[in-house]
């Protein structure tokens, strides 16, 4: 199967799918479970007003064409080992569900079969949404132009908003992990030490939530699927490259050390604040 080559097919046999959020050219991954079939975190993608368990697709060898074990790659509660596949994969993995949700798709293994049906499709109304990666780490990346000039708007003043690095340099630092959470979360306001009067300092300040809260849109990417063998500033990993040298000293251990890159998560920004 060449995955490179998805079937042209623009509609769908499950109801309620053309027309909808997700048709079968928008079939978003992501991790559900759903209480009343006993279904714990796994795999699925949705299509219309259902989730297609993609653990169970496997199980019944709707998958067996792709050249990975599917059963494996689907048979956990994240979409790590599916990200850390290549992109090959990913084409193929979409262009085996088009042909299975297809409407005029040539492969009936699916769209005749009730009893699959039943097993491998859930009414998205009922499902709970998980994580869709376990996130080990992740940096955050400073790259709109907007957000960075509205926070500069606010140390530095109008018609100074950007330090004269910050289009030549990419800036990015490390985020915590935790603060990854699903869609529907309740945001906890962060606490902090406040200034009771703005104006006037010598009022004192008091512990409590912040008083402005920045809304962003972030894109995220997972950038490789396999650890920096050379994780180091120096990339020159012999530490005495001259043989007429004399041996250097055992170089120190590495203070960055690579995170797991199946748990790994680099944030990309693309942001517009929006404070309230």
């Amino acid at each position: 199967m060449d995955g490179a080559k998805r079937p042209k097919l623009d509609s769908s046999w499950v109801d309620d799918a053309d027309g909808s959020h997700f048709p079968i050219q928008n079939l978003p991954f992501g991790i559900f479970s759903h209480a009343a079939r006993g279904l714990d975190p796994r795999p699925g993608v949705a299509i219309g007003d259902s989730v297609l368990d993609l653990r169970q697709a496997a199980v019944e060898g709707l998958l067996d064409e792709l050249t990975f074990h599917a059963p494996s790659v689907f048979g956990g509660d994240s979409l790590n080992d599916f990200m850390a596949r290549p992109r090959a994969d990913w084409q193929a993995v979409r262009a085996r569900l088009t042909g299975l949700l297809g409407r005029d798709a040539a492969d009936a293994s699916l769209r005749e079969r009730p009893d699959r049906q039943s097993r491998c499709l859930v009414p998205r109304a009922e499902v709970q949404m998980h994580l869709p990666a376990q996130v080990g780490d992740y940096t955050d990346f400073y790259s709109s132009r907007e957000h960075a000039s509205n926070v500069g708007e606010m140390f530095r003043g109008k018609g100074n908003e950007l330090m004269p690095n910050w289009l030549h340099l990419p800036v990015g630092y490390h985020g915590r992990a935790s603060s990854v959470v699903v869609s529907g979360t309740p945001v906890v306001r962060p606490k902090g030490q406040l200034q009771l009067d703005k104006a006037d300092p010598t009022k004192g300040t008091e512990h409590a939530p912040c008083r402005l809260l920045d809304f962003e849109l972030e894109m995220v990417t997972n950038p490789h699927p396999s650890p920096n063998p050379n994780p180091n500033p120096n990339s020159n990993p012999d530490p005495n490259p001259n043989p007429s040298r004399s041996p250097s000293r055992s170089p120190s251990p590495n203070p960055y050390p690579t995170p797991n890159p199946r748990g790994s998560l680099w944030a990309v920004t693309r942001r517009r604040s929006a404070r309230r």
